[in-house]
């Protein structure tokens, strides 16, 4: 599956689903590939370990946040989720 290919692509949904239908491709990795290959601002690797680590971090989450939890925090970041993923990985690296 080439680059051109995922850009043709009309949404990002679509590009999720060609990228997850390849063995191996999951959902957090089509979505971090959205991030950083395509720039998709609306990717938003759900799973990621460092993400919830931050939630935690940030906002006092008492556990890993479900799907709906997730979504429910960044729901005012609507169109820039994976601008405020990259804000709060950086969160990690402050001490």
């Amino acid at each position: 599956m080439s680059r051109e290919y995922l850009l043709s692509l009309s949404t990002a949904e679509a590009q999720v689903q060609a990228l997850t239908s390849l063995r191996g491709i999951g959902e957090w990795t089509a979505h971090y590939a959205l991030m950083k290959s395509l720039k998709v601002p609306t990717a938003l690797p759900y799973g990621d370990v460092g993400l919830y680590n931050a939630l935690f971090k940030v906002k006092n989450l008492p556990k890993k946040p479900s799907r709906a939890e997730l979504n429910a925090v960044f729901a005012p970041f609507r169109g820039w989720e994976a601008y405020l993923t990259l804000y709060l990985w950086r969160t990690l690296a402050k001490r």
